[in-house]
């Protein structure tokens, strides 16, 4: 009769959306904006976390959490200029950073550095967890207007 109860209980939160599943994933078109880097060199050839080798001449880029095979387009803010690639690989993995670029896509949008962009899904895709929720588990930062801003009292 207890776990009756309870189930009842439970069942009724989540059908008014007091509670939401952990991992509760959506379609929908995803825009991001904030500072993009390209990479190569020492990585070229090399098996990305897709497992399809890093070829600087194709237009690809690393995303922390978009789904490998996305196209993406990216803008780049300082030229108005824009390009078209495919997620193939995970990262960036420098802070504050949302995209890395191959060597191919940051030259057609004129980055020779960082570059700031915007960076939209052309079609919708299905995200797992919100980016804000992914960087507040994961990171110990929550991501506001473009800056993180540190919780108190992590390291």
């Amino acid at each position: 009769m207890k776990n009756r109860i309870i189930g009842s209980v439970l069942s009724l939160f989540i059908m008014i959306g007091i509670c939401k599943p952990v991992n509760a994933s959506s379609t929908k078109h995803y825009t991001q904006e904030g500072v993009a880097s390209w990479y190569g060199g020492k990585f070229n050839g090399h098996k990305t976390a897709s497992g399809e080798r890093l070829n600087p001449k194709e237009y690809t880029v690393a995303h922390k959490y978009l789904p490998f095979g996305t196209t993406v387009k990216i803008t780049n803010l300082n030229n108005g200029k824009i390009v078209k690639a495919r997620v193939n690989d995970r990262g960036p993995f420098v802070k504050h950073r949302i995209v890395d670029l191959s060597k191919a896509a940051a030259n057609a949008i004129g980055m020779t550095g960082t570059s700031n962009v915007k960076l939209e899904t052309v079609a919708p895709v299905e995200v797992a967890m919100a980016p804000e929720e992914h960087m507040h588990k994961h990171r110990g930062f929550t991501h506001k207007n473009h800056k993180h801003t540190h919780k108190k009292g992590r390291k």
